[in-house]
């Protein structure tokens, strides 16, 4: 048994522009858990109130459905996956796994079965994707002339998916083109909503939004660095590290946010303005490496 299995899509009414369908722990829901059911009753000619409640009915099918848990999807890249146990350790029960093209091949090794497989497949032989159909995977399959990398096709999958979190993989390789785009990418348009970490071995990077507080989590002695993107960042007030700022600017293209260092457990980041990438670099834990096997069940 894997963490991820496919299933199948419950297609919204097609007259609801915004009517939509949730992924939940295992099951496609709307109206088969818990989801507002349309009135099969015949309508009563003399009862003005039965088409209002009818209405009523159709409308609540149209309003978005809130969940009772945070959808995080797990995406696996074609890039270096340095530190397979890190990957064991961090997933859960109810993880999506998507693959994007070669990343597959990081599924197969940790004995995983990804939900999807998204990409032009240039990485991947027919007898590579064969493999995948019997055991439930979707293949979703774009031409190789196209505007996106397949990276950022399976971010947008998993958005579409309404993943709240997303976690990637193997983002980071030996070709400095394709890793450059991929440390960008948490800042294209479309992704804003979500929360996107790309991780590699004991590295991560995430991308830090104007207008709200940030919690990095790790250990004290943990290395912290704040870049900024697109501009300059302004208003930039840090609580739990060793370098403080309070209503600080970092600059373009300088290095002033490199190698910080954490307090403690936690630290804050706050910026009023502008865009920063920010990586945590945490120390070797002895016992992490002990991880995974009892979190995830392989097949």
């Amino acid at each position: 048994m894997s963490v991820g299995k496919a299933h199948d899509h419950l297609p919204a009414p097609s007259l609801c522009k915004n009517a939509t369908t949730s992924f939940a722990r295992g099951a496609w829901f709307g109206r088969l858990r818990g989801g507002p059911q349309p009135s099969t009753r015949e309508p009563d000619p003399g009862n003005a109130g039965g088409g209002i409640a009818a209405i009523r009915s159709f409308l609540s099918l149209c309003q978005p459905r809130r969940r009772d848990f945070l959808l995080r999807a797990i995406i696996f890249a074609n890039g270096t996956l340095n530190d397979p146990h890190q990957v064991l350790a961090a997933l859960q029960e109810g993880d999506m796994l998507i693959a994007a093209d070669g990343g597959v091949r990081h599924c197969r090794t940790l004995g995983l079965v990804p939900v999807v497989v998204i990409g032009d497949f240039d990485s991947l032989s027919a007898e590579e994707l064969s493999r995948l159909e019997p055991n439930g995977t979707q293949v979703i399959h774009y031409p190789a002339r196209k505007d996106y990398t397949d990276l950022e096709l399976a971010l947008q999958h998993a958005v579409s998916l309404e993943a709240d979190e997303i976690l990637v993989f193997g983002a980071l390789g030996a070709r400095w083109d394709q890793t450059l785009a991929n440390l960008l990418l948490p800042a294209a348009p479309g992704l804003e909503h979500v929360r996107i970490r790309l991780l590699d071995g004991p590295q991560e990077i995430g991308l830090l939004r104007a207008g709200e507080a940030h919690t990095l989590s790790g250990q004290a002695g943990d290395t912290v660095s704040l870049v900024p993107l697109g501009g300059h960042a302004y208003g930039i007030t840090t609580t739990g590290l060793e370098y403080p700022l309070s209503d600080g600017t970092l600059y373009f293209g300088a290095t002033r946010g490199i190698s910080n260092v954490m307090l403690g457990e936690r630290a804050t980041v706050r910026l009023e303005d502008g865009l920063l990438l920010c990586t945590i670099i945490h120390e070797e834990r002895d016992n992490h490496r002990d991880h995974g096997e009892h979190r995830v069940k392989k097949i």
